[in-house]
């Protein structure tokens, strides 16, 4: 939500302002310790909004810099999608699923929120292109694969302290594809998979000791931000309108969700479109499960779904594919 994420900046900005150094370290909202979500946005925003005094600043150049940051991290979010496409499909890939993501209906909108959706869709795609890149090593490129699952864990770390555990279930899945369908070397790749989760296991732990000192109640507090997870959905295809939001691209998407029935002679890379197909359909069943549904939820899969609706647009007949 826009507004919870501006005003607890707004508040821990102000605190710094009038004497209190280390507020930064906990940022409020109401005067009590804003610990159901990790600090990272609030960081981020403080950072944007260097140079401005409470004195002359308004709530709208507040807001233009935050927002303006979210749009940032937004085209972060695009180049990911790009270098995904890069490495699996080539230039023509990666160029239709960068447009596919970024001039898409629901990402316009979402893309210029001050949110916390719109931060973890940068980081998730990061996360996901890291891996991409890292399991696509080839002989000879010694550093390729160290380096991708360096800016893979970058972008999970991220992800973790924008939104917090449910950066795991958006982007271990992904790898876990990537490791399985795209590697070369699948022990490599799977030990390093488990090796950075371990790493930002470790980092979310400390996040929560830190939330702990900050607030005795902390385990309460965070029982009830996470408890609507394990609850029952009472509506799993409200997030089907993730296909209309990615207008103009619609009719591809609507295309690529049917990848397992398309004939394999129309598909030249058929493990990069079931990697694609993976990452989409783990993204939208994570979503769907919980029964808080609001449309910007759906930041985290846009990248998934310009991607997929890109493969399926290059394809040579989208009718030829379909084994009807």
């Amino acid at each position: 939500m826009e507004t919870l994420s501006f005003l607890s900046s707004q508040e821990t900005w102000l605190r710094l302002h009038q004497g209190e150094p280390d507020a930064w370290k906990t940022p409020t909202w109401n005067g009590r310790p804003r610990i159901q979500k990790p600090p990272l946005l609030v960081w981020l925003n403080l950072l944007a909004w260097h140079g401005l005094s409470p004195k002359t600043a308004t709530v709208e150049d507040l807001a233009a810099r935050a927002r303006r940051l979210a749009a940032g991290l937004s085209l972060i979010g695009v180049a990911a999608v790009f270098a995904i496409g890069l490495v699996l499909g080539g230039a023509d890939l990666a160029l239709i699923a960068s447009l596919a993501t970024g001039l898409s209906a629901g990402f316009i909108r979402q893309g210029r929120y001050a949110s916390y959706d719109t931060h973890l869709m940068a980081w998730v795609a990061l996360a996901v292109a890291g891996a991409v890149w890292a399991c696509r090593t080839e002989n000879g490129q010694a550093l390729r694969r160290p380096a991708g699952w360096a800016v893979a864990g970058l972008g999970l770390l991220t992800a973790i302290y924008t939104k917090g555990p449910l950066a795991f279930a958006l982007v271990v899945p992904a790898w876990t594809a990537a490791a399985w369908l795209l590697s070369s070397n699948r022990a490599r790749d799977f030990a390093a998979l488990i090796a950075v989760s371990i790493f930002n296991v470790a980092a979310l732990g400390f996040w929560f000791l830190i939330a702990r000192r900050a607030a005795p109640n902390a385990p309460e507090l965070l029982r009830e931000e996470y408890a609507y997870i394990f609850e029952i959905s009472k509506n799993p295809f409200f997030y089907a309108i993730v296909v209309p939001l990615l207008f103009p691209w619609s009719l591809w998407l609507a295309a690529g969700l049917f990848m397992p029935a398309w004939r394999r002679s129309a598909i030249p890379s058929r493990r990069e479109a079931w990697f694609l197909w993976t990452w989409f359909a783990a993204v939208s069943i994570l979503l769907s499960l919980s029964p808080v549904k609001n449309k910007r939820y759906l930041a985290p899969l846009f990248p998934a779904a310009g991607a997929l609706a890109a493969s399926a647009a290059l394809l040579r007949s989208t009718a030829d594919a379909l084994s009807l």
